[in-house]
């Protein structure tokens, strides 16, 4: 079937699923990259600095996080 700008155009039940996991895995890269952004500015460009930033603002994220233990 053509369209109306004469290309063939093939309807995919996949394409809104890979819609749908194309927007979640840039989202997942947006967040990684502004947490790497975060450690780096926060902590140094060094990559000792930025190790022990990582540790420490992860160990601070799973902090706020409520755990099934603490009931």
């Amino acid at each position: 079937m053509l369209d109306a700008d004469g290309s063939l155009f093939v309807f995919s039940p996949i394409t809104p699923l890979m819609r749908l996991l194309s927007k979640i895995l840039w989202s997942l890269a947006f967040i990684a990259a502004t947490f790497v952004w975060m450690v780096l500015f926060e902590h140094g460009f060094s990559v000792d600095a930025f190790n022990k930033g990582v540790r420490e603002e992860w160990h601070a994220l799973t902090a706020m996080t409520p755990s099934k233990a603490s009931k």
